[in-house]
């Protein structure tokens, strides 16, 4: 059952002998809206991308995830096996899909690629290059980032404290006065004289979080679950290997 219909190449209306609803978890029942083939892309026992085809496959959009019959599958001719790692599904010799265990449900590896356009090539350091390399940020936030200067990196800490001075003279420019207050944790870059001496020349506090109290990080840790997000979505886009 596929609740999307984005991952049918076929849909056709319900025929007589196809279910009119399936019931769902909280007993409540799921109107059927068609059946057909769907077509995607799995994480293959190599870590190589696998084409799954599926047929009578059927279109149930309320549902909140999409769901596959252990049972149809083997009555395909497909061997599906189940292990402390997670699930296995093949066709003869060859893996076609792994699905590892989560909280007692087995999710297929999926590979979904963000240039979605197919055959189309782009230029070296073009926005789709930026949003695979930025963690599949939306490319409007890419193009912002840039434009308003608010995104920088620097290569030693010891840079840390000429990135600050450029960070307050351009707060000053776009909002005609300092910041009030720059917070950071207790590192060793952010406690160095030279920034000590210039943040108190410009009036700016400086507070420092409490070591292993990430409640005063609120906007760090929120952006620390980002990160692995986003490391997730590259992993799955450069078709690496589950395992990692």
């Amino acid at each position: 059952m596929c609740a999307n219909r984005k991952y049918f190449v076929s849909l056709s209306e319900p025929r007589q002998d196809t279910p009119k609803s399936v019931t769902v978890a909280d007993g409540k029942r799921a109107v059927v809206k068609g059946v057909g083939s769907c077509k995607f892309s799995c994480v293959g026992g190599g870590g190589d991308e696998k084409q799954i085809s599926l047929s009578e496959v059927l279109f149930v959009p309320e549902l909140d995830m999409n769901l596959v019959s252990v049972g149809r599958l083997v009555q395909k001719g497909a061997r599906v096996i189940f292990d402390k790692n997670g699930c296995t599904i093949a066709n003869g010799d060859r893996i076609a899909a792994v699905a590892p265990s989560s909280k007692g449900l087995y999710y297929l590896q999926m590979v979904e690629r963000a240039n979605a356009v197919s055959g189309q090539c782009h230029a070296k350091d073009c926005i789709h290059e930026w949003h695979r390399k930025l963690g599949h940020r939306e490319p409007q936030a890419i193009l912002d980032l840039d434009r308003k200067g608010l995104a920088t990196g620097i290569k030693r800490k010891s840079d840390t404290v000429d990135a600050i001075r450029d960070f307050v003279r351009l707060v000053k420019t776009q909002f005609g006065r300092p910041p009030k207050i720059i917070r950071s944790d207790q590192g060793g870059e952010y406690r160095s004289a030279e920034l000590v001496k210039f943040l108190k020349q410009e009036g700016i506090q400086q507070q420092f979080t409490t070591a292993y109290t990430p409640q005063q990080n609120g906007v760090a840790e929120r952006k620390n679950r980002s990160l692995v997000e986003m490391a997730r979505y590259m992993i799955i886009e450069s078709r690496s290997h589950y395992r990692y």
